[in-house]
């Protein structure tokens, strides 16, 4: 059964019991109580015996996360669209430096299908809850910090999946490119090889600009808000 170990702990201390007087009021052993206050499931028969303890439902032990709580300003905000808008012109000022013709970075359907089948396998692995919060989630990206909680760290683990997630897509993507430039006769032309190696790549780095540019930075801002606990 699901629980939430932070609302265990807090009920507990609202009572002002230690770990043994819970265990000794609840019939349970004192290593079953710090499992019950460090993991987020236990067995159905813990639950009952801590929500009797607790004078609550075993509904409200589940675990129901809030969204993780961030401190907004507008001077935090100001920084890091500044940041996000320096990140863009200095990637802008690579592509421009390596060719003069900017339309050999841009494929539309590279562009659908990173973002895509990353969500496709975000909704397969967390479901369209997993989804709904990573999604919403974009937002702490902005905010100056993020207080360190279950529903933060759920968002960091939600993201680093992400991350693989965009390489796996992208791995998929390039491979499926290689197979088709491999097996079409049109690409024994060096001109429309080279071309199509270029669009191939292009798979990459689509993934590359959404998983450290968006993801990464974001769990890493989740990461370091425990650092300050």
């Amino acid at each position: 059964m699901d629980i939430c170990p932070e609302k265990i702990r807090k009920l507990r201390q609202d009572k002002g019991w230690s770990q043994q007087v819970l265990a000794q009021v609840s019939g349970l052993s004192l290593r079953t109580i710090q499992r019950a206050e460090a993991e987020s499931s236990c067995a159905a028969e813990t639950a009952l015996a801590l929500a009797s303890s607790f004078d609550v439902t075993p509904a409200e032990l589940q675990l129901q996360l809030p969204d993780p709580q961030a401190s907004w300003n507008k001077p935090s905000l100001m920084q890091m669209a500044a940041a996000s808008v320096i990140c863009l012109l200095l990637v802008s000022w690579f592509l421009v430096l390596s060719s003069d013709d900017l339309h050999i970075f841009y494929d539309f359907n590279s562009l659908v299908y990173i973002p895509a089948f990353t969500l496709a396998l975000t909704v397969l692995a967390f479901g369209t809850e997993g989804l709904r919060k990573s999604v919403l989630g974009l937002r702490y990206l902005f905010s100056q910090k993020v207080q360190a909680s279950a529903a933060s760290r759920e968002l960091a683990f939600f993201y680093q999946r992400q991350i693989q997630f965009c390489y796996a897509t992208a791995l998929i993507g390039v491979v499926i490119g290689f197979l088709s430039i491999y097996n079409s006769a049109e690409a024994l032309d060096p001109a429309i090889y080279r071309r199509a190696q270029a669009v191939n790549l292009l798979v990459l780095f689509y993934a590359m600009l959404l998983a450290e540019l968006v993801l990464r930075p974001l769990k890493a801002k989740l990461d370091w808000s425990k650092q300050q606990l």
